[in-house]
C-alpha cells in the first residue's frame, strides 16, 4: 500500500474522531518495547511485530473469523507440540523398562488371530499392549518396544503431555477465567475416558498389521500410533475445551434470556435467585474477558502506530536529504516525495496519540474489571475464584 493510500485510510476515520492531545516523542517511544541487542532475536521480534499489526487489522474487519482462526491455530500448534513430546516418551521410554517388553498382559484379551511373523497369538485389548517383534521373530526389548513396557510409557507420556497442554490451552488459546480446579477435574475425567478408546484403536490396527502384513519397525508403529491416537484425542479434547473453557459473553447472554423468561413467567424464590447468581457470575467474567482482550489489543496497536510514526519521520528525513542533493528531473520527483512524507508526519502523530489514548482507556477499564472480578469472587493476590465455574 502506498504512503498516499495509507494516509487516506487513516484520515478516513478508522480511529476516534474526538480531539486528542498530541504526544511528544518520548511518550511515543514508551509505547515500543526495545528490540533485543541479539541480532537473531531482534529478527524474530520484527516479524512478530509485523504479524501483530496485520493480525489486528484483519481482526477488526473480520472479528468472528479471527476468533476461530486464533483459537484453532493455537490449539493445533500446542496439540502438535505435545504430540511430538508424546512420541519421544512412547518410543524412548521402553528402554528404561526392558524387562516388561515381552509381557503380553492386557484386558480383555480377545483373540484376533496369529502373527504372520512368528505364529504368536494376537489379541485385541482395551488396556495393555502387544509385544513387538523384528522380521526374524526376535523380541524388540528396548527402544520402540511394545508389551507392558509400552503401555506404562503410553500412560506416562499422555499424562505428562496433558500437564503441558492444559495450561497452554487454558491461558493462551482460550484465555479462560473460570475455576481452574473445576476445569482440571473435567479435563482429567476426559483424559481417563479417552485413554481406553485410543488404546483399543491402537490395539486393533496394530493387531491387523501383525496378522496380515508382518513385522514393522518399532519406530514406524510408535509413530503411527502417536499420529492416529493423537489425532483422535485432539478432536475429542477440542470439544472438551469448548465446554470447560466457555465464551462467557455467550453464556451471559443465554443466562440473561433465561432470567428474563423466568421473571416473565412469575418464577420467584430460590430458583430465581440461583439463576440470577449464575448470571451475575457470568457477566463479571464476560466483562473481565472483554476488557482483558481489549487492553492487549490496544497495547499492540499503540506500539504498531508508534513504530509507523517513527518510520515515517525517518523516511521523511531521508527524502529531505535526497531532495537536497537531487538535480534536474530527479529533484522534482524527490521534492514531491519529501512533501508527501512531511504531510504524513502529523497524520501519523495524531493517530498514535489517539491510539495511546485508547490504550490508556482500555487499561483503566481492565483494571476496573479486574478489581470487580476479584471482589466478586473473593480473590486474594490474583488467586483463582473460590466458587465453582
Amino acid at each position: 500500500m502506498s504512503e498516499e493510500n495509507i494516509a487516506a485510510e487513516e484520515e478516513s476515520g478508522k480511529l476516534a474522531e474526538e480531539p486528542v492531545e498530541l504526544l511528544g516523542e518520548e511518550r511515543i517511544k514508551q509505547q515500543i518495547k526495545p528490540l533485543s541487542e541479539n541480532g537473531f532475536v531482534r529478527f524474530f521480534q520484527k516479524i512478530w511485530r509485523g504479524y501483530l499489526t496485520a493480525w489486528h487489522s484483519f481482526a477488526d474487519k473480520h472479528p468472528k473469523a479471527a476468533k476461530w482462526i486464533y483459537m484453532l491455530a493455537f490449539f493445533i500448534l500446542f496439540s502438535q507440540a505435545v504430540t511430538v513430546f508424546q512420541f519421544l516418551v512412547f518410543y524412548l521410554g521402553p528402554a528404561m523398562t526392558p524387562g516388561l517388553s515381552g509381557s503380553n498382559w492386557g484386558w480383555p484379551n480377545i483373540l484376533m488371530g496369529t502373527s504372520s511373523v512368528n505364529g504368536e497369538n494376537v489379541y485385541f485389548r482395551i488396556l495393555g499392549a502387544a509385544p513387538r517383534f523384528n522380521e526374524d521373530g526376535s523380541l524388540i526389548e528396548r527402544v520402540g518396544a511394545g508389551g507392558l513396557s509400552y503401555f506404562i510409557w503410553f500412560m506416562v507420556g499422555t499424562f505428562l503431555a496433558q500437564c503441558i497442554n492444559f495450561p497452554l490451552q487454558r491461558n493462551i488459546t482460550f484465555r479462560s477465567k473460570g475455576n481452574v480446579w473445576y476445569q482440571l477435574m473435567w479435563y482429567f475425567i476426559g483424559w481417563v475416558l479417552i485413554q481406553p478408546a485410543t488404546m483399543a484403536l491402537g490395539s486393533a490396527w496394530e493387531g491387523l498389521v501383525a496378522i496380515h502384513l508382518g513385522a514393522w519397525p518399532g519406530i514406524v508403529i510408535t509413530l503411527l500410533n502417536t499420529l492416529i491416537m493423537g489425532g483422535v484425542s485432539m478432536a475429542i479434547f477440542f470439544c472438551i475445551f469448548l465446554v470447560i473453557f466457555p465464551d462467557f459473553n455467550k453464556v451471559a447472554k443465554s443466562l440473561r434470556k433465561k432470567v428474563d423468561a423466568m421473571k416473565a413467567a412469575g418464577v420467584s424464590g430460590i430458583k430465581l435467585e440461583m439463576a440470577e447468581k449464575k448470571l451475575a457470575d457470568a457477566e463479571v467474567k464476560a466483562k473481565f474477558s472483554v476488557t482483558d482482550k481489549a487492553a492487549r489489543k490496544a497495547s499492540a496497536q499503540a506500539s504498531a502506530k508508534a513504530m509507523s510514526y517513527f518510520k515515517t519521520v525517518k523516511d521523511a528525513e531521508k527524502a529531505t536529504a535526497a531532495a537536497a542533493s537531487a538535480q534536474g528531473a530527479k529533484q522534482e520527483k524527490a521534492a514531491a516525495k519529501q512533501t508527501k512524507l512531511q504531510d504524513l508526519i502529523p497524520v501519523r502523530l495524531e493517530n498514535v496519540s489517539k491510539m495511546v489514548a485508547v490504550k490508556d482507556k482500555a487499561a483503566a477499564e481492565f483494571a476496573e474489571a479486574k478489581a470487580e472480578y476479584d471482589a466478586h469472587f473473593g480473590l486474594n493476590n490474583g488467586g483463582e475464584e473460590k466458587a465453582a465455574a
